[in-house]
């Protein structure tokens, strides 16, 4: 969703109109989720915000005064905080949200009903794509057409309904997800599964002309991640990047002084191998998706590049 919250066009008022209902989709859900985890540990005196909370079927912009401090109020519990540490855990079957600290920040703002959030805040969405939709963007003054499909193994079969005429691919890859499980299974390492559908992705036949952007995303989560495995230790034993196979060697090596930039380049050192066409052109880039410059950023080095540029046209 960053790239239509950046580049939409049309009625922009409107578009923040939506996100601004998907960012406290996003919030409310969260919250659910969080005490689902840690119900039974929750002190008597909350058990009032917590079924308020479960029970609420509305839209973001009917919540009132009431469900706002609930929310405040369980945010601030030990039990939610706990439950919410724990959910960077890989074999945490509920899926958490990153965006969840700007979310609570900015819940006093969201609830005005005159705020809309800017192209940065829009970015923060979540929202699971599912099917495949069309957008077309305005990039700088040139009119682009962009396919977004669902990345959910159950989504994948329909892509190739899509592979006819495509000029260029950005193939996103969560650098968060290197510890994380796969919404399907709970058991297969997400940036696992990623490496393993960028190889099918990057070395189909049918794309012969066609450029590829191996997009890395999520720098400011990894980063945090990093941070906490540094200053922990043997205490975040989860966090380690060992749990991704790709990053067993690395880990042995000693990750505790890794940056995120050497993370990123053996990443890309991973990524690029499984590259077997000889023809193949990927272009690399990395990016938080929440910051509009870095996003801006990655346009304009994609219109100064020459092959990428001569192959989609982005001038």
């Amino acid at each position: 969703m960053g790239l239509k919250g950046l580049y939409g066009g049309g009625n922009m008022e409107a578009i923040a109109k939506i996100y601004k209902e998907v960012l406290g989709r996003n919030l409310v859900d969260l919250m659910k989720d969080l005490i689902q985890v840690c119900r039974s540990d929750l002190p008597k005196e909350l058990e009032a915000d917590a079924t308020m909370l479960v029970e609420y079927k509305g839209k973001f912009k009917e919540l009132g005064e009431q469900e706002i401090v609930a929310i405040k109020r369980l945010w601030e519990s030990a039990e939610i905080q706990k439950a919410h540490r724990e959910s960077r855990r890989v074999d945490s079957k509920t899926n958490f949200l990153s965006n969840t600290h700007h979310l609570i920040q900015k819940l006093d703002e969201f609830a005005e009903p005159d705020y809309l959030p800017d192209a940065k805040e829009r970015a923060y969405a979540r929202m699971r794509t599912t099917g495949i939709s069309e957008q077309k963007l305005n990039i700088e003054g040139k009119k682009l057409k962009v396919v977004d499909v669902g990345g959910m193994r159950s989504e994948r079969r329909k892509w190739v309904h899509t592979y006819e005429n495509v000029k260029a691919i950005v193939f996103c890859v969560s650098l968060s997800d290197y510890n994380e499980k796969c919404f399907e299974d709970h058991t297969t390492n997400r940036l696992q599964d990623s490496l393993a559908l960028w190889e099918k992705i990057a070395n189909e036949t049918c794309f012969g002309k066609t450029q590829f952007l191996l997009l890395f995303t999520k720098k400011d989560l990894l980063s945090e991640k990093l941070e906490a495995l540094q200053k922990d230790g043997d205490h975040s034993a989860d966090l380690k990047l060992n749990k991704c196979p790709a990053l067993e060697n690395v880990a042995k090596a000693g990750e505790k002084n890794l940056t995120v930039d050497e993370v990123v380049k053996i990443l890309e050192e991973q990524f690029l191998a499984r590259v077997k066409r000889s023809d193949a052109y990927v272009l690399v880039e990395s990016a938080n998706i929440t910051e509009a410059e870095e996003i801006k950023g990655v346009i304009a080095r994609l219109k100064a590049d020459r092959n990428v540029n001569e192959s989609c046209a982005l001038q």
